[in-house]
């Protein structure tokens, strides 16, 4: 049976590592499965035993500092000899970054899993980004919508779809909270919760804005002169659990993902997601952020609390809409895709 290496970010905080580690641990228990990691060995966590982890011993630094593709260019023959080493040619790589084809060598199966929208795959800078690279073998794309608009196109008919899989057991907790979540993120409109939440105040809603970061001083200073200090909780967290158990509602500002895994276990726990429109989100259970008109977002917000019924059979929906991001059934498909992929192996 073929190998399957993955190669993942040792920072580890992308959706699409985040995502390899976690099927790479139930992949193990049907394949043998290795982990390239690009950094140092640092114990990277949350990985089961039986997997390998195989570190480049790339510095941190050249990743920190967005240095990893001059890192790639100056060194690609010695970590192209690296992998040649570690891999035969009925092994199946599989990454989630362009820069691996600097060092995958040819004679390896190499599969792309891709987890950001359409536009931007389709957008003409990532198309001159892609001609930099080797072509992949094959993509795996987490987003049905960008599958049908590359067949549409011709190309990459080969290319497979796989949602990605909720990490969380599905809860059945639907009790009201009168709450709204939030993960900070620098890249994002981190503001924009708290002017949601501003508009709400009447209502006696609570935000909880989770960081394990040093928050933006503008964050702090928007909830002081806004009279927020007893609405707003700063919160870290040790599980995403954490971040869903105690509210109603998760707002999640990524625009860059097809499928976000924080929207996708918030689904899993019967949350509505307050989000910019994105594959994951339904309108028929979620409020999508309107940003020519905040405020019609924000009357939708109002809405759901004003009209608990509502909100209720809200949260219901979202956890129905959850069961296509069941793990069991991911993985059922990866191990379907792993057998074409074998099979194809062996006619080359």
């Amino acid at each position: 049976m073929k190998k399957i290496y993955w190669i993942i970010n040792q920072l580890n905080i992308s959706d699409s590592a985040i995502y390899a580690v976690e099927i790479a641990n139930k992949l193990v228990q049907y394949r043998s499965v290795s982990i390239i990691v690009l950094g140092k060995n640092n114990n990277l966590s949350n990985v089961s035993g039986k997997i390998d982890i195989i570190y480049l011993d790339i510095d941190d630094k050249e990743i920190i500092n967005d240095k990893l593709t001059s890192y790639f260019k100056a060194n690609r023959l010695k970590l192209k000899d690296r992998i040649s080493e570690l891999t035969t040619k009925n092994d199946i790589i599989i990454s989630t970054s362009y820069l691996s084809s600097y060092i995958v060598p040819k004679g390896r199966r190499f599969l792309y899993y891709y987890d950001k929208t359409k536009d931007i795959f389709l957008s003409f800078k990532s198309k001159l980004e892609r001609k930099k690279y080797r072509n992949p073998d094959n993509y795996i794309f987490s987003s049905i919508e960008l599958k049908k608009a590359v067949e549409k196109k011709k190309k990459y008919h080969g290319s497979y779809q796989i949602y990605p899989s909720s990490i969380l057991y599905p809860a059945l907790d639907f009790k009201l909270n009168n709450t709204i979540s939030y993960i900070y993120n620098e890249s994002d409109n981190y503001l924009l919760p708290l002017e949601i939440i501003n508009e709400l105040k009447d209502l006696k809603i609570k935000l909880n804005y989770y960081s394990n970061l040093k928050v933006n001083d503008s964050i702090l200073s928007y909830i002081k002169s806004n009279g927020l200090t007893k609405i707003v909780n700063i919160l870290e967290y040790e599980d995403i659990i954490d971040v869903f158990k105690n509210s109603d509602i998760y707002i999640n500002l990524n625009k860059n993902n097809a499928l976000p895994l924080n929207i996708i276990d918030a689904m899993s726990q019967g949350r509505i997601i307050i989000s910019y429109n994105n594959e994951a989100v339904d309108e028929s259970m979620s409020i999508i952020i309107n940003e020519k008109n905040i405020v019609e977002s924000i009357n939708e917000i109002k809405e759901l609390f004003i009209k608990q019924k509502r909100l209720e059979k809200y949260k219901q929906q979202s956890f129905n809409l959850s069961f296509r991001y069941n793990k069991e059934m991911v993985i059922a498909k990866w191990l379907d895709i792993l057998e074409i992929e074998d099979n194809l192996i062996h006619k080359e």
